[in-house]
């Protein structure tokens, strides 16, 4: 069973529903199309390495300084993670990752083909990770190291993100 998702929150986009994740109760529908499709896997994935637990709390498309990070988990030791999906354009999903880094604990890009050297490169630099979620596979390139974020932004998202999960419980 996959851990805790908020969903249906004003604030939250239902990003699970209608991908067809087949373990998971919130499935009911079609396969997903688009970035969305990479989630269901991703989710399989995280839950499978102990990246996420029953407890973990997931929201989709939270709002945080004027964008949206498609996907942030916060587990029960308050660790937040954020994920941004991005099937083409690397550079620009890498920016908004290095943006997130800024309030959050670890900080993914979800893409679905292999980056060039010199984005690996600069993924490295700016400590975001990449994982990689292709037709048959996923697999994390490189980890996000666990980097905490200066304590009055990071107690704001966090009650932001307890927020949007509250409203779905």
């Amino acid at each position: 069973m996959y851990p805790h998702t908020a969903l249906d929150a004003p604030a939250v986009t239902p990003a699970l529903r209608g991908c067809d994740l087949s373990v998971s109760r919130e499935a009911s529908a079609p396969a997903c199309t688009g970035e969305r499709r990479l989630q269901a896997p991703l989710l399989s994935y995280l839950e499978g390495r102990g990246w996420v637990h029953h407890d973990t709390l997931i929201v989709h498309e939270l709002p945080w300084h004027g964008r949206h990070v498609d996907m942030v988990t916060r587990t029960k030791g308050g660790s937040l993670t954020s994920y941004e999906f991005k099937l083409g354009s690397f550079s620009r999903v890498l920016e908004q990752a290095i943006y997130n880094r800024l309030s959050f604990d670890r900080s993914y890009v979800v893409v679905a083909a292999m980056p060039r050297v010199q984005n690996f490169a600069l993924s490295e630099r700016y400590n975001v990770g990449i994982i990689i979620v292709d037709q048959l596979s996923v697999k994390c390139l490189l980890r996000s190291p666990l980097l905490r974020a200066e304590r009055t932004l990071r107690d704001r998202l966090s009650a932001k993100v307890l927020a949007a999960g509250a409203a779905n419980v």
